[in-house]
């Protein structure tokens, strides 16, 4: 196999609009190595996976910090505001791959239930699979589309496996059913007392265990998942913000307006024109 050196960025030169709406596609992948690698960033329509050879990777999203070691790797929607870099310390290699596409949509969907994304996961044939890609991408100035998209899905659906992603053992029975029960009814008004009532718990005990295991109140994590959901509105929909504020049950669009400005600091109207 060719040194990871060998792989430089690759960038697709043309995406065809049924390739956008019906295939998986990728506009770029390749190796990183500038030890001022830093990427931040709000939003980008895109998800990336990054595989990390050497050094440590860190990548910052939803609250949380997460330091990536050679052998592992990570998956991420960019959809939604992420921070990635490399440890000061040490020389630091990755290879990444962007992509997105109406099939990836139901993958993402699912992590996202069951709060699982960033996906962490250790593989060590992730650079086979990587090279067997990248190969397909650089041979031809314009590669097949159908089987480009085959070849992502078949390196998503080995990172799902690899990641296990069908066992909830990685995360406590209480906080998945709490998460699917948010994602479920993230359109309708928050309520503690069906909530808890769902969960066969009294509101007191509920809202403790809740804030033990999410580190803040049932109502604020419901509030930072509609206005995560509302970002992708804002991006990808033509919704007026009002009608946005009453898809996702906020009393008006001034209550909506001045949630999505506390937790994001710019206001919807700044949001969607970016």
């Amino acid at each position: 196999m060719a040194s990871m050196r060998d792989y430089i960025s690759h960038v697709a030169p043309f995406l065809s609009d049924f390739a956008e709406e019906t295939l998986m596609v990728s506009d770029a992948m390749g190796y990183e190595s500038n030890p001022d690698f830093l990427i931040d960033r709000s939003n980008f329509n895109n998800n990336l996976i990054m595989y990390v050879l050497s050094g440590c990777l860190v990548a910052e999203q939803y609250g949380e910090t997460h330091e990536i070691l050679p052998g592992h790797g990570i998956l991420m929607d960019l959809r939604d505001t992420h921070k990635y870099y490399f440890m000061e310390k040490g020389h630091s290699e990755i290879i990444w791959l962007h992509f997105r596409g109406t099939p990836v949509d139901a993958v993402i969907n699912h992590l996202h239930t069951g709060n699982m994304l960033p996906l962490r996961f250790e593989d060590a044939s992730f650079e086979e699979h990587f090279a067997a890609l990248y190969r397909l991408a650089a041979a031809k100035q314009l590669p097949d589309e159908f089987d480009f998209s085959c070849a992502i899905y078949s390196l998503l659906m080995h990172v799902c496996k690899t990641a296990r992603i069908n066992e909830p053992d990685g995360m406590d029975s209480f906080a998945l059913a709490a998460s699917r029960y948010i994602y479920a009814h993230l359109d309708e008004p928050a309520g503690l007392d069906a909530f808890a009532g769902h969960m066969k718990m009294s509101k007191y005990h509920f809202c403790r265990r809740f804030r033990q295991e999410f580190q803040c109140t049932p109502l604020e994590y419901i509030q930072r998942q509609k206005i995560n959901k509302a970002k992708r509105l804002l991006i990808y929909t033509r919704l007026s913000i009002a009608e946005i504020a009453c898809q996702l049950s906020f009393y008006d669009q001034s209550h909506f307006s001045r949630v999505f400005t506390q937790l994001t600091g710019v206001s919807p109207g700044k949001f969607r024109k970016g």
